[in-house]
């Protein structure tokens, strides 16, 4: 997902880190949890998407996913945390450390089973303990048989067969809900490939600039010529 920097983002970086680079400590109250590892702080008059730093909660469609997001709500939801940020993702998210009481956010998950050690992007050794006691104790997502990994179920979603009566002649194999092959076309999302037949295509979700997240939906594409 395509995303640009604009001047609000660029100072908040500027006042979040020092000139030697490394992260400063800011503080912001938490406005919106979209689920077990993002929320929305406002911070300076404006909302700034967070997402948790080292961890991996379970999508809202997974098992224990929407108990993350209850968690992590009781956690910080209209309180005032500490942030302590590391860059942007590809999305325009904060990754940052997130204190709420002098208590570590993303820790605190961890040991309930409600999210996964990310260590793909983290070597925290203190998650890596607490996720291991939280195998070994089989709480939470746990104390599923075989649990899936959010990134392993974000990726099955990456790639949708999505076929709909009185819409497609066929099926149409959908990328990060955007249309594989043909000539690409613009639109406020960026550009996408245009799909060779079909009324409507599937939008992946995305974030406003004021935090809030827009759902994965159908939508008219521009591609298809009109009856």
């Amino acid at each position: 997902m395509g995303h640009v920097y604009r001047w609000g983002m660029a100072a908040w970086i500027v006042v979040a880190f020092s000139i030697s680079g490394i992260a400063e400590p800011v503080r912001g109250r938490v406005i919106h949890v979209a689920d077990g590892d993002t929320l929305t702080v406002l911070w300076n008059g404006e909302p700034r998407v967070i997402r948790i730093q080292g961890i991996d909660a379970p999508e809202t469609g997974q098992p224990f996913g929407a108990k993350a997001a209850w968690v992590l709500k009781a956690l910080v939801l209209d309180r005032t945390v500490t942030l302590r940020p590391y860059e942007h993702d590809r999305y325009g998210r904060m990754i940052a450390d997130v204190e709420s009481g002098g208590r570590n956010v993303a820790l605190a998950l961890v040991e309930q089973g409600l999210a996964y050690h990310y260590t793909r992007y983290s070597s925290d050794s203190a998650l890596a303990v607490a996720e291991q006691k939280a195998r070994q104790a089989r709480v939470g997502l746990w104390s599923q048989a075989s649990p899936i990994p959010p990134w392993e179920y974000r990726e099955q979603q990456r790639t949708i067969t999505a076929t709909r009566e009185g819409d497609h002649s066929s099926g149409m194999v959908i990328q990060w809900g955007v249309p594989v092959g043909g000539a690409s076309w613009e639109s406020k999302l960026g550009s996408f490939p245009a799909p060779s037949a079909g009324k409507e295509v599937f939008v992946r979700g995305y974030y406003r600039k004021d935090g809030t997240h827009v759902k994965p939906h159908w939508r008219y594409n521009p591609g298809h010529k009109k009856d």
